[in-house]
């Protein structure tokens, strides 16, 4: 970073304070003179949308969706929805008003041969009122408006808004387009981002990046130069500033132009953003690589110094990582740097090497820089100033009479190409809105009026702020060069969580420290294996064991480390000392564990770069995905014992006892954080833990697990046992092992099960998980997602997307095809060792069984959009691409675990979702769309653990998105990993000594008065005088009641977003709980009626299905009497009471007839239940039931999560008028039928 530097001096800014306020007034008072009637009708329709935020949200919400669709029928009933919804927007005129009022009440009427002319109608509209804005790209409309700027003197900066660029043949398009404005000799600029030559810039790969975009803009240079000499008109190419993440590729790729003497004599232009702090630093840098140019005879560069348009977006992306936001807190922060860079920029000898252009419609911004000019006597023809097309033309009109020449900037998009537009339309609509900024007063603006003080206040303000700005550094201070890492002691409240942010790998400094700690000389050597030791019972193993070898997946030849793997022997003694060895003060002290375990999180933190190279090589996971994957190992460590705390707190009444022995059985595709999480929940409640690795993340995992050891976790209570997969049984039969926590396959999970089907186990396990997009979806944005979905990590995660459905429309377009072929063709392949822009790398072992005849054959029907192929190492392929996969094949319904997405047609949403839901899994599922009322049917019908709307299906992070399934993705009962309630699958409960929950009745709200009401309270509570021996267990029954309905009410029955983490702006993250449906109590001899009751009472208030099933020998006993008595009366239409014998029972659960089972006794429950429900899949409640409702209902229901985007480029639309839940009912009668 160059130096601050005070860029005016005092006498100047004493000087600017007088003359620019008299030179804004005369430029003002001119430009009001000349207004057009066009114009000024403009003018005030932008006033009224000022005035009325909620209208501006309303045209957004129609430009973004109406344009989108491709049916007539659609677009009408689309159109007349939102304005039923939500009204007509106050800004339109007149007539227009009108037209709009009587088409809401009027087009659900309209026939269907009426519907083209009208949509016709609508579509005009709409692009009428932004034909100012964004030019239509047809050539003869075009030619008309290069005559009008020729005759206006008017010089034209082209910038040709096409589709988002998600592979390279659209870059290569994009690349076309610029050279074709290039040869236009009526365009004298043209401007370019660098997303739009490569699309695969990344800032893990900068080099690579950099080096791409170079090569390509090199051939643009060389064009302008030619037609430059052919016409004798100069040409220039402007690199354009988009998202802050590509503000150091841009400036590098500039300085690599800057720094290459074979392009001396090419000119180049840059845009800077005054709201981003560094841009200030860069602009100095760039003035004096370009001094240093010029000085060895080549040409000038151009500086275009703009305030910036995005911020919104840049909002919501430092909100959803926890970043500071890139650009400054302030405006008049923002307005100062504009101009400490407009000073910097006027001097004599950087106008030399760096002409200037002044992007602002500001006047006060305008005169500023004129000012300026005249007080320090600088040559005019060195700057000039640069207006967008269609903003205040009257404005630029004024600047151009008074002050010289002005650059106009005009985006240009086709008629049929108009949706990719829209972005571009909603940064402006914000802009010109937005009350802060000059634009949105300056179409009615009078000299001398209320409106002008302000604006000159302003400028007067920001003037006087100039010497006051911070030197010119990140706003965004994460620097993973240093030690920014902490130890927290405090266990914060779950509430107040935060998750780890990621690494921002746009900033300067962390590109520097990926370059030193990821992509240095050591990783390139080939360095000995490690021979990690063998530790058993807190003592090496001396003798031989067989040896797991470690391999670099990149180079498979290369071992990295050797593992003693435990044999027998070693299994029972690490057993029996995580049993019998003595009790410590760590097992004893509960504040000691959480002191040692902020300790681990810090460790972690300090070992980032470490984890992350050696996983690099050991799994061949990109540095993205390992970055998230250590914070998210962060998150573990520190929210669970927020999450414990959170349930000691608040229910100090519960005994929360640990189970024992706790064996943690970790995949290979997460090596760091889902062990991580296993291992921290089970040690913060006080479990010894064993944990048995995947043999394919053996080093990984060891890594991590170290740190557990050096931050003071005792030998007694973590033991690591590597051992080969025939060994494992040993562990999970093992009845000394009290509970297994599990993530991996379905069929890993059911040959355990089936080895011990009473085991206590807690299981994540497969998915086959859905990506739906229908024809109302920004489809650009969807194809994005659902690349990213399926093929991050290989579609090795989880939660990849393996089956994407399409609406019919969707699946009918050939651009939504081509786009999508073209996206996942341009994903670089190969290993990471040297080349970290590589998307897809080498699968963690040779393809078999499923996903080898995925990779290789296609079933019947379907057709290769994308074949796979195999490179020279067997486990490297490329992705591939089913399409027009039918219904129930086998690429329909099987998990496949690597790079291969099937494609399938759906008639509707409707249809999709029932396709969606025939799979036997229940993991994630996406939606793309921009309906309220399809995102509404798709909440509410898709059966899966965590939905995702307008977002990828991969990514779940710590208290934010909970993670876990249901169906065949999980095995037990226990909570979503990063959830709350996963804490509670490694404790046991118990009510303390007369600690019997009371809610008092007269403080229960009236609305759950009348709930009881209707259900217990007609109940003769004082009938128990015919059961005397019951007469305590009824009172107990009755405290359970109460609070089973005071929890739902105030807790299960809501959604619940009352996390910081939650909170992310354009983002809701909600966790809900959706009833299991078919419950079943089975009831014992010994079997107290209490427990019977409060599981009964606890499955209707939630709305389960329940029944009590009896054992056909217990129809005289008395519990049942009293089940049967007149007691239960008014309720017994709701409940059923079922004799069968255990023979009966089975037959139920394998006809899959109960979706959870009820026991109050685990030693009651017969070897053939158990065998019965692991083969379906069924889990079976096995302990007393507590009378406190949070965890008596708990059983009652599955968790959910739902992550719903809903910002359209940062702008948050109608959502922000709205913030509280998903959207009401109503999509079901808009449903087309099969």
């Amino acid at each position: 970073m160059l130096a601050f530097l005070n860029t005016l001096s005092t006498q100047e800014a004493k000087e600017l304070r007088t003359s620019v306020p008299k030179l804004a007034e005369a430029i003002q008072n001119a430009a009001n003179q000349q207004i057009r009637w066009n114009e000024k009708l403009q003018a005030e329709e932008f006033a009224r949308m000022v005035q009325d935020p909620h209208s501006r949200s309303v045209f957004m919400a129609l430009t973004d969706q109406v344009f989108r669709l491709s049916k007539d029928s659609a677009i009408l009933q689309k159109f007349t929805h939102i304005l039923n919804q939500h009204g007509v927007p106050s800004f339109f005129g007149s007539f227009d008003q009108v037209m709009l009022k009587a088409l809401k009440f009027f087009g659900p009427l309209v026939p269907s041969f009426l519907s083209p002319p009208i949509v016709w109608s609508i579509l005009a509209v709409m692009r009428h009122k932004t034909r100012n804005v964004i030019l239509p790209g047809e050539q003869e409309k075009l030619k008309g408006y290069f005559k009008i700027c020729k005759k206006e003197n008017l010089k034209v900066n082209i910038n040709h808004l096409g589709d988002m660029v998600l592979g390279e043949n659209e870059a290569k398009k994009h690349l076309e387009y610029y050279l074709k404005g290039l040869h236009n000799p009526s365009v004298s600029c043209i401007s370019v981002k660098i997303s739009t030559l490569y699309s695969q810039a990344d800032n893990v790969a900068p080099e690579h990046t950099v080096s791409t975009v170079v090569e390509r803009l090199t051939k643009l240079l060389c064009v302008a130069k030619k037609e430059e000499q052919k016409s004798g008109i100069p040409k220039l190419v402007y690199l354009d500033m988009e998202e802050y993440k590509d503000l150091t590729l841009t400036v590098d790729v500039f300085k690599r132009f800057l720094n290459n003497p074979d392009l001396n004599r090419f000119s180049l232009g840059i845009a800077l953003q005054a709201y981003i702090p560094d841009s200030f630093s860069y602009q100095q840098e760039l003035t004096s690589l370009a001094k240093l140019r010029l000085s060895k005879g080549g040409a000038p560069i151009r500086i275009r110094i703009v305030k910036g348009a995005n911020m919104e977006m840049e909002k919501c992306v430092a909100s959803l990582n926890g970043w500071e936001q890139a650009p400054y807190a302030t405006k008049i922060e923002t307005d100062a740097n504009f101009k400490r860079m407009v000073a910097h920029a006027f001097q004599h000898e950087n106008l030399k090497a760096v002409k200037i252009g002044i992007g602002s419609h500001n006047i006060f911004e305008i005169g500023f820089s004129k000012a300026l000019q005249s007080i320090r006597k600088l040559d005019p023809a060195d700057f000039d100033f640069e207006m967008l097309e269609g903003i205040a033309n009257h404005t630029r009109r004024s600047v151009q009479k008074l002050l010289g020449p002005v650059l106009t900037y005009s985006p240009v998009t086709s008629k049929e190409g108009f949706l990719n537009a829209i972005a571009y339309l909603v940064r402006r609509l914000m802009e010109n809105t937005d009350k802060e900024n000059f634009l949105s007063h300056s179409f009615n603006l009078n000299v001398g009026t209320e409106a002008w003080k302000e604006e000159r206040k302003k400028f007067l303000c920001a003037l006087d702020h100039v010497p006051h700005l911070e030197p010119p550094f990140p706003r965004h201070k994460q620097d993973r060069t240093v030690n920014q890492y902490f130890l927290s002691e405090k266990t914060n409240s779950i509430e107040n969580f935060l998750p780890d942010s990621p690494t921002n790998f746009s900033l300067p400094a962390n590109q520097a420290w990926l370059k030193k700690e990821l992509f240095n000389d050591n990783y390139r050597k080939e360095s000995p294996p490690e021979l990690i030791p063998l530790k058993i019972a807190g003592k090496n193993v001396k003798e031989k064991r067989h040896l797991l070898l470690c391999r670099d997946l990149s180079h498979k030849d290369r071992v990295i480390a050797r593992f003693p793997a435990a044999n027998s022997e070693d299994i029972i003694s690490a057993i029996r000392f995580s049993c019998e060895s003595e009790i410590t003060q760590w097992d004893k002290d509960e504040n000691l564990r959480l002191k040692v375990l902020a300790i681990v999180a810090m460790e972690i933190q300090k070992n980032r770069a470490s984890l992350i190279t050696c996983a690099m090589r050991n799994v061949a996971k990109g540095v993205t995905d390992l970055d998230a994957e250590v914070s998210e190992a962060i998150d573990f460590v520190r929210y669970y014992p927020s999450a414990l705390k959170y349930f000691r707190d608040h229910y100090p009444k519960i005994s929360f006892k640990k189970k024992g022995v706790e064996l943690v059985i970790s995949p290979w595709n997460f090596p760091m954080a889902i062990p991580t999480g296993g291992v921290v929940a089970a040690l913060v409640t006080g479990n010894r833990v064993i944990i048995k690795p995947s043999p394919y993340s053996l080093l990984s995992t060891w890594k991590v697990v170290k740190l557990f050891w050096k931050a003071g976790v005792p030998a007694s209570s973590l033991q690591f046992v590597p051992c080969e997969d025939k060994d494992a049984r040993l562990l999970t039969q093992n009845p000394m092992i009290d509970h297994v926590i599990f993530t991996g396959s379905a069929n890993t999970a059911d040959k355990i099960l089936t080895g011990r089907p009473n085991l206590d186990f807690s299981g994540e396990t497969s998915g086959k998980n859905i990506f739906i997009i229908t024809d109302t979806a920004d489809k650009e944005l969807a194809i994005k997602h659902l690349v990213e979905s399926a093929f991050g990590y290989n579609g090795q995660k989880c939660s990849a997307a393996s089956i994407a459905i399409l609406t019919k429309e969707v699946f009918s377009d050939p651009k939504f095809k081509r786009q999508l072929k073209d996206s996942v063709e341009s994903l670089p392949v190969g290993g990471l060792q040297f080349q970290p822009e590589n998307k897809i790398t080498p699968l963690i072992t040779s393809p078999k069984k499923e996903l080898l005849r995925a990779l290789t054959e296609l079933e019947p029907e379907e057709q290769w959009l994308v074949k796979p192929e195999k490179y020279k190492l067997d486990n490297l392929w490329s992705p591939g691409v089913k399409w027009d996969v039918p219904p129930g094949n086998f690429t329909h319904l099987n998990e496949f675990f690597g790079p291969v997405l099937g494609v399938m047609k759906a008639n509707d949403l409707k249809h999709a979702c029932r396709l969606a839901n025939q799979t036997e899994y229940g993991l994630t599922a996406g939606l793309h769309s921009l309906d309220e009322r399809e995102i509404n049917y798709f909440l509410e019908t898709i059966q899966t653990g965590n939905l995702y709307v307008n977002n990828k299906t991969t990514g779940a992070i710590v208290g934010r998105q909970p993670f876990g399934g249901i169906k065949n993705s999980r095995r037990g009962t226990g909570g979503k990993a990063g959830g709350v309630n996963y804490i509670l699958q490694f404790m046991k409960f118990e009510e303390k000594e007369g600690s019997t929950q009371v809610i008092d009745h007269l403080s229960l709200p009236s609305s759950l008065i009348n709930s009881l009401i209707t259900l217990w309270q007609k109940i003769d509570w004082a009938s128990e005088s015919s059961f005397p021996e019951f007469a305590d267990e009824i009172q107990r029954v009755h405290q359970g009641v109460k609070s089973c309905y005071y929890q739902n009410m105030n807790y299960f029955s809501k959604e619940q977003s009352f996390s910081k983490s939650q909170q992310v702006i354009g983002q809701k993250n909600i966790f809900r709980y959706r009833k299991v449906g078919k419950y079943t109590i089975r009831v014992c001899p010994e079997d107290p009626v209490s427990d019977i009751l409060l599981r009964l009472f606890a499955g209707l208030i939630a709305g389960n299905k329940v029944s009590i099933s009896i054992p056909e020998q217990m129809r005289e006993n008395k519990t049942v009497c009293f089940l049967k008595s007149h007691f239960l009366q008014p309720i017994q239409n709701k409940f059923s009471l079922e004799f069968e014998n255990d023979e009966e029972l089975r037959t139920k659960i394998l006809e899959n007839q109960i979706n959870r089972l009820a026991y109050t006794h685990p030693k009651k429950i017969p070897g053939n239940i158990y065998k019965a429900a692991v083969q379906v899949n069924l889990p079976i409640l096995r302990y007393k039931p507590l009378v406190e409702g949070r965890f008596l209902m708990l059983e009652q229901f599955n968790e959910q999560c739902v992550t719903y985007t809903y910002h359209r480029y940062g702008n948050l639309g109608l959502k922000q008028f709205e913030i509280a839940s998903p959207p009401k009912p109503g999509f079901e009668q808009n449903c087309s039928p099969r």
